[in-house]
């Protein structure tokens, strides 16, 4: 009995030890803010700067952004191992650009697959020569056939017409095949022109009708939301509700506000009443930049210079006590539940009813 006491008083140890490590980590995320930083310079000549930086938990998390004439570059560091960096990025797309091939190469290797050799003509260009040649042979051996016989008169009219003959019904045969060919010929690629035109008629008609039908959706879908808002603003009227919202904003931007910014600038435009119309609307917010901002109007030149630096602070527990806040307020409750309700209430959206009584 000693001993499963000694036991359960061990395993009692430990949970609330693991119970208390719980509620420590959970305040440090809660209670430890989260701290930005961010800078920026504007000269008159050159590329405007700009950095950002957050830091968590003594820069155990660590993000850093900047923007200058390199363009964007960022990291971020988890401890001691890069989750992200913009270095790496550039590093293996600048590897996979050196594996491509260039183009020259290309262009080589499809000019020498294009040329033809002496041995890759089609061997229907062949075939005439080849008859000629039998045709001359034909004639050559009987021209001899009537040297031969002794007719001398006549060897030279035969042979002649002969040859005429012969020539004139191997170019007839020659026109009607080659016609023949090229009207079956014409006909295939008329009748495969046609099909493939076809086919991109269907296409593209295809195309369409899923783009019609895809913003037909999104018709019905945003008349849906615009039907669920008017029923919200119908049911609870904006004067009970508007403060708790304003109150709820102001919280937070005073929160996440930058605690110190100190910075000084210089500008102006090219007309005179441009420049004084924008003074008189940074005069009206003098009292939330006094002390930490100093704006020059300049209403000679066209002009903008200065640079700014400031910082702040979020902690994730005071977001969290603004969550409970809102939810502590009945209104707030109602809201929710009724929206709980509504959503889970079949409703049929007015683009789909519009559409039905166009069917019918």
């Amino acid at each position: 009995m000693h001993i499963l006491l000694l036991i359960l008083k061990i395993i009692g140890g430990l949970l609330l030890f693991l119970l208390l490590l719980l509620i420590l980590i959970l305040f440090i995320v809660l209670l430890v803010p989260v701290r930005y930083r961010f800078s920026g310079e504007k000269k008159e000549e050159g590329f405007p700067l700009a950095q950002v930086e957050v830091r968590w938990l003594l820069s155990l998390v660590c993000f850093q952004g900047a923007f200058g004439p390199d363009g964007l570059t960022y990291q971020l560091r988890l401890a001691w191992k890069k989750l992200l960096d913009s270095k790496d990025d550039q590093e293996e797309t600048k590897d996979q650009e050196d594996l491509e091939l260039p183009d020259d190469f290309l262009e080589e290797e499809t000019a020498s697959g294009q040329s033809p050799g002496p041995d890759d003509r089609p061997p229907e260009e062949t075939e005439p020569a080849d008859q000629t040649e039998d045709d001359s042979g034909q004639e050559d051996i009987s021209t001899e056939d009537q040297s031969g016989t002794g007719e001398k008169t006549s060897k030279e009219d035969r042979p002649g017409a002969g040859e005429d003959i012969s020539t004139e019904d191997q170019s007839g045969t020659r026109e009607e095949t080659s016609k023949e060919d090229q009207s079956g010929g014409g006909e295939d690629i008329s009748k495969e022109d046609q099909a493939s035109d076809q086919d991109l008629i269907d296409k593209i008609s295809a195309k369409i009708h899923s783009i019609l039908d895809k913003l037909e959706e999104k018709k019905a879908f945003l008349e849906d939301k615009l039907q669920f808002g008017e029923e919200l603003l119908n049911t609870f009227p904006l004067d009970v509700y508007l403060p708790i919202l304003q109150a709820t904003l102001y919280k937070l931007l005073n929160h996440v506000r930058p605690r110190t910014i100190e910075g000084h600038g210089c500008y102006g435009f090219e007309d005179p009443y441009t420049t004084g119309t924008v003074t008189s609307y940074t005069a009206m917010l003098y009292p939330f930049y006094a002390g930490s901002l100093d704006l020059t109007p300049d209403f000679t030149r066209k002009i903008l210079t200065g640079d700014l630096e400031g910082k702040g602070r979020i902690r994730l527990g005071y977001l969290l006590w603004i969550l409970i806040w809102l939810l502590l307020k009945k209104e707030v409750r109602f809201v929710i539940c009724y929206v709980l309700k509504l959503r889970k209430k079949p409703r049929q959206p007015a683009g789909k009813d519009r559409k039905a009584q166009a069917q019918e």
